[in-house]
């Protein structure tokens, strides 16, 4: 019996055992690595919301907190969170509602700000967004300490 011929045969089964399925162990190591990088896109997701709400106020950090900055901040992240048994974000729904809120109102709040700045001093002219408007500032100024010791003495010149 020729003996090389047998080895060279063993070459050729290690060739088709390395190009074969998976092993256990490979498909182990396979199914935790997908489950660490959905992690940390979990938690990238985070960091980019809070990035595209601070985006609302700041937009040059539009160009800092892009979504593969933000997944690799998750995948760091990742280690940090298994380490101290933190589930993920998932576990916090909470935050994802206030980041969205977030999402709402920063813009409506600045669009409302924009528009009462607009509107015009006379409260014939400024209608009841005009109205509104000097309610609130009334209001704003009487919260202030100089006014609270007004009302207290009675004047504000009184030196009070």
């Amino acid at each position: 019996m020729d003996m090389s011929k047998l080895e060279n045969l063993g070459a050729f089964v290690d060739e088709i055992d390395a190009d074969g399925p998976p092993t256990a162990e490979a498909q182990q190591a396979q199914a935790a690595e997908a489950v660490g990088e959905e992690s940390a896109r979990q938690w990238g997701s985070i960091v980019f919301m809070v990035g595209n709400a601070a985006a609302m106020i700041a937009p040059e950090l539009r160009a800092i907190y892009t979504e593969e900055a933000c997944l690799n901040w998750g995948r760091a992240m990742n280690p940090v969170a298994e380490k101290y048994g933190w589930n993920g974000p998932s576990s916090v729904p909470e935050l994802g509602l206030l980041i969205a809120t977030a999402g709402l109102a920063v813009p409506s709040f600045f669009a409302v700000k924009a528009r009462l700045a607009s509107l015009p001093a006379e409260k014939e002219k400024a209608g009841w967004l005009g109205s509104l408007r000097d309610w609130w500032r009334a209001r704003s100024a009487a919260r202030t300490p100089a006014a609270a010791g007004a009302t207290a003495t009675g004047s504000a010149s009184d030196g009070v």
